[in-house]
């Protein structure tokens, strides 16, 4: 109800293109209302809805093609850690789509028990550990892995973990095998 009242709003007054940072649900509903106006959607990926209105354009990551990517830089062994978002649970199932996942770990807080949760789990010794986390658990599972003497043959992540403070918030020794994907160059 409230993007259909957005719309009347911006219909009535005159606008000729539209910014909508929406879910796949908002962008339904602009699809079905909005058929002359020109409608950017920066928050998702074309492959995210199946929208065939030639006048709206997505600006969204394709997490598809970032795990693809990724993938070619993994081993045999995969491992997925994810937060229990939206986001890590579609990142989760575009990785588990191609891929067998020996290792699965929800971390719903950077406050967890990450000491306790590596300790003595040498399965992880050089397996590829997707990271669908935030920054900050990111940054924490990386060093509790090199604490616990955890060596995984690559620690991987989309687009979520590309910010510089990654390098900040971990030493050399933990993003050494780290491969993080982006859409920028």
């Amino acid at each position: 109800e409230s993007i259909a009242k957005a719309l009347a709003d911006i219909k009535a007054g005159g606008y000729q293109y539209i910014i909508a940072p929406v879910t796949a649900e908002g962008a339904n509903v602009i699809a079905s209302r909005v058929q002359d106006t020109p409608v950017f959607i920066p928050t998702l990926h074309r492959s995210s809805v199946s929208i065939a209105n030639s006048n709206i354009i997505f600006g969204g990551i394709d997490y598809d093609q970032q795990i693809a990517r990724l993938r070619r830089k993994a081993n045999d062994r995969v491992g997925t850690c994810e937060d229990g978002s939206n986001l890590s649970y579609q990142l989760n199932s575009l990785i588990k789509k191609n891929t067998s996942v020996f290792f699965e770990k929800r971390v719903e807080s950077s406050k967890a028990n990450f000491r306790a949760m590596f300790k003595g789990n040498s399965s992880l010794d050089n397996a590829s550990l997707y990271l669908n986390t935030p920054l900050v658990t990111s940054s924490l599972i990386a060093s509790q892995l090199r604490a616990n003497d955890i060596r995984p043959y690559a620690l991987l992540s989309t687009q979520i973990n590309y910010n510089p403070l990654i390098l900040t918030l971990t030493q050399y020794e933990d993003r050494d095998e780290m491969i993080i994907a982006n859409s920028i160059q």
